[in-house]
């Protein structure tokens, strides 16, 4: 007899766990419409456009420092980073070895 009430506690509990388990569960519409919408940037977000040196358009890599500042090698115009504000633009006058650069990677002392 204790037995019987030890199984149908057993199913009941199984059956409880079931039931909460699939109220627990969020429907989500996911309809092209809803998937396919773009959110404009408003306030004072930075937008990232085409400077006016920027001609061949080939980056060949991105960091991102410690500092938040974001770096993008290009194959023909340096290197340039991004402040969070503004683009600088790093060639040979500034001391690169050359304006093709492939790669980007940041040492203890910064960015080599």
């Amino acid at each position: 007899m204790n037995n019987h009430y030890l199984n149908i506690n057993h199913l009941l509990l199984s059956l409880l766990f079931v039931v909460t388990s699939c109220n627990a569960q969020v429907k989500t519409d996911l309809t092209n419409e809803n998937t396919n919408q773009q959110t404009p940037i408003k306030g004072d977000q930075p937008k990232i456009v085409q400077t006016q040196g920027v001609t061949s358009g080939n980056i060949t890599c991105e960091l991102q420092d410690r500092d938040g500042n974001l770096w993008f090698s290009t194959s023909g115009e340096g290197v340039y980073r991004f402040d969070g504000k503004a683009f600088t633009n790093f060639t040979t006058k500034d001391g690169l070895c050359d304006n093709y650069t492939s790669t980007i990677i940041q040492v203890k002392s910064g960015i080599s």
